[in-house]
């Protein structure tokens, strides 16, 4: 469980509110219309050690590309999207996604909800 609070506290922080507008084109790129996320995760920080990304490999393809594509969605926007992440216990993998309409100046936000099984 520890693991999904880092990543997912590194995750809020990397494209959270005060820095998703911070990210550099190059790692922008990385979230392609397919293929892995690994990279992308890996090059801003969020998945920080091996046992992290052993952990995300572990994932079902579906589940990554859920996470992708809402990641691709915020990023992509003419204001982008700040996202939240977070984490609980589940049965199998899950991902609940929420949208908030912007007003204004606020853009809105992306929250992600990511259910999976207690680390073994």
């Amino acid at each position: 469980m520890g693991i999904w609070q880092c990543m997912g506290e590194r995750f809020n922080g990397v494209l959270g509110c005060s820095m998703i507008n911070e990210l550099p084109p190059d790692l922008v790129e990385k979230l392609g219309v397919s293929g892995p996320i690994d990279e992308f995760l890996i090059d801003s920080g969020i998945c920080a050690n091996n046992d992290e990304l052993q952990v995300l490999k572990g994932w079902p393809d579906g589940t990554k590309d859920v996470l992708r594509a809402v990641i691709r969605s915020a990023v992509h926007r003419e204001r982008r999207v700040p996202l939240s992440l977070s984490w609980a216990p589940g049965y199998d993998f899950e991902v609940t996604v929420w949208e908030s309409r912007g007003a204004g100046e606020f853009p809105g936000g992306l929250t992600v909800l990511i259910r999976t099984p207690y680390l073994d």
